[in-house]
């Protein structure tokens, strides 16, 4: 009696083939599931990265408006302080185109608008240092998120392979090979 009449050898078959099918399914929902984890594990650290992005161009925008704030009030300053040292000098009685008073003035106005100039530069670099971090973490978000899809096309090629190996060794175990070396579907069963 060959396999195909043998109730029971059929029987067996099916059973070994439900069970190929299921071993080949395991390694393709296990790629799945890695893929699925990679994917919204770049996605979390994506958004960590634009989140982290968005604040730092908001601390460059601040040290671009603190910047110019203080800009227009040591200006406005440096005029008041002007005006209080002509009130001063025209209190001694001097005349206002006298070299002594024009030293004076110029010496108070070049030391002001390098102090000027310090602070205006501190708060510009500030906000450059914070440009650079906000592309830098925009960058790293998206590098990650890049890292991860490739992360679970990896995983899901590695499942797929996987399942099709289980699938091919199920299938091979149904076939015999005859005396001459001819495969045969199931064993010949007495």
């Amino acid at each position: 009696m060959t396999g195909f009449s043998n109730p029971a050898s059929l029987a067996a078959t099916g059973l070994s083939g439900a069970g190929t099918g299921l071993s080949a399914l395991f390694p393709i929902l296990q790629g799945s599931t890695a893929a699925s984890n990679e994917i919204a594990s770049g996605k979390g650290s994506f958004w960590s990265g634009i989140m982290s992005s968005e604040q730092s161009q908001l601390a460059a925008d601040y040290a671009d408006l603190k910047a110019t704030q203080t800009d227009t009030f040591m200006r406005q300053r440096t005029a008041g302080a002007l005006s209080n040292i002509n009130a001063v000098l025209a209190n001694t009685g001097t005349t206002d185109n006298s070299p002594s008073n024009w030293a004076v003035r110029n010496n108070f106005e070049a030391r002001s608008d390098q102090a000027r100039a310090r602070m205006d530069l501190n708060y510009r670099m500030q906000a450059t240092q914070d440009r650079n971090a906000s592309t830098l973490y925009m960058l790293s978000g998206m590098n990650a998120m890049n890292i991860a899809n490739q992360n679970a096309n990896r995983d899901m090629l590695s499942g797929l392979l996987g399942g099709a190996g289980s699938l091919l060794k199920g299938v091979s175990g149904l076939f015999s090979v005859d005396a001459t070396g001819k495969p045969t579907p199931f064993a010949a069963s007495e």
